[in-house]
């Protein structure tokens, strides 16, 4: 059964809003052959200008819609008809998940919908070294940290702890339903090349091993696939990546996602890819 929605989620910078822009330049560019526009999205504007903003060779740095409003993105995948949601915009309410222990109140319509995620994580900046020690600090100072020489106790929640809160929260929020939740690790071509052939699933096993063990024993109620995602196949914070992008006929091109087979090897896909397995649980484009 196909998703009738796709929720973009993740902190502040896990690079969500510019995975949504990407989608939608390559929506407005024809898409895939399963994978069409319908109609004009309502906040059109905002997303052209994220578009815009990566065109001239880089990234939207802080993105937030106008307030109270969910970007939404108007799709047609074999014939039916779905979108694709980036709900309220700023990533704070990420952090205000785990401080409150509920969606805001913006978000609380999406449990009632028929939806999958796709949660973005930067693959450059893990939070692997920073664990739930963080929550004793702010209870013992920064004596009760042993790992460290530091005090974390002023620090966000690590991105793996609130993504495990969250999927919990909605598997709670929707009893004896199977969710589908996509895993994005960001930026990933700016990852070493040996890190990168080791592939996606192994990535999130070793830097994001909290969430890993969480999805493994979850399989009954939470249906996961990983993909490591380049929104141009190049870091545009670098004179090459940026040129490359703004000097090329046709960006739309660019970009890829990668999927690691549980043999372990690596597929090469379209930046589309983890769109078209959000709705309809397959890889066919």
């Amino acid at each position: 059964m196909n998703i009738k929605s796709v929720v973009f989620m993740g902190a502040p910078g896990a690079g969500k809003s510019n995975l949504l822009f990407r989608a939608w330049l390559s929506i407005a560019r024809g898409g895939s052959s399963r994978l069409k526009g319908r109609g004009l999205p309502d906040e059109l504007a905002y997303l052209n200008h994220g578009v815009q903003k990566q065109m001239a060779g880089g990234y939207v740095d802080h993105t937030s819609a106008p307030p109270d409003v969910q970007s939404t993105i108007p799709v047609r995948f074999d014939g039916e008809n779905a979108e694709l949601v980036l709900p309220d915009g700023p990533g704070e309410d990420w952090q205000r998940l785990y401080e409150d222990r509920r969606p805001p109140d913006s978000w609380i319509d999406i449990a009632d919908r028929d939806f999958a995620f796709l949660l973005c994580l930067r693959a450059d900046k893990t939070d692997a070294s920073v664990g739930d020690w963080i929550a004793l600090q702010r209870f013992r100072g920064g004596q009760a940290n042993f790992r460290q020489a530091v005090d974390l106790s002023a620090q966000p929640t690590p991105a793996q702890v609130v993504a495990v809160d969250w999927i919990q929260i909605l598997m709670r929020a929707t009893p004896g339903k199977v969710r589908r939740v996509g895993i994005l690790l960001t930026a990933w071509d700016a990852v070493p090349e040996d890190v990168r052939g080791r592939g996606p699933s192994s990535f999130l096993e070793d830097e994001y091993s909290l969430l890993s063990d969480f999805l493994r024993n979850n399989k009954a109620r939470v249906d996961v696939e990983i993909f490591g995602t380049s929104l141009f196949g190049c870091d545009l914070n670098t004179e090459e990546g940026a040129n490359k992008v703004k000097l090329s006929t046709n960006p739309a091109d660019l970009g890829w996602s990668v999927l690691q087979h549980s043999d372990g090897e690596l597929r090469t896909l379209g930046i589309l890819a983890p769109v078209i397995w959000a709705i309809s649980g397959t890889h066919e484009l």
